[in-house]
């Protein structure tokens, strides 16, 4: 999934995970007080669809960086919903919160 989003989308090699560190990063440069925060989704059976498209999109993703397990990750992707569904695991998702304010902001 991370190489996915690493992806060239047309203006050169995405940033994918990196890109709130590294927006953080260009902000401070240019005197902005940054403040980064984890905030990871935690996803359960209540957000049933949204869980089911989110695994679905994981899925493409690493089937095409992965073509040829294209079988296991469906199969995954499937067991996972399912599991999701039944209130046996969550789905956790990785996520940072990025405030910026600009020099003159007290």
């Amino acid at each position: 999934m991370n190489r996915h989003q690493q992806k060239d989308k047309g203006t050169g090699r995405a940033l994918g995970p990196r890109a709130a560190e590294e927006a953080a990063r260009l902000f401070r440069m240019a005197g902005y007080r940054v403040r980064l925060a984890p905030s990871p989704w935690v996803l359960d059976a209540r957000e049933g669809p949204l869980v089911r498209d989110l695994l679905d999109g994981w899925a493409r993703a690493a089937t095409e960086m992965e073509t040829e397990r294209a079988g296991a990750i469906r199969r995954w992707a499937r067991l996972r919903t399912d599991q999701v569904g039944r209130g046996e695991v969550q789905v956790s998702v990785g996520h940072l919160d990025l405030l910026a304010l600009p020099p003159e902001v007290a």
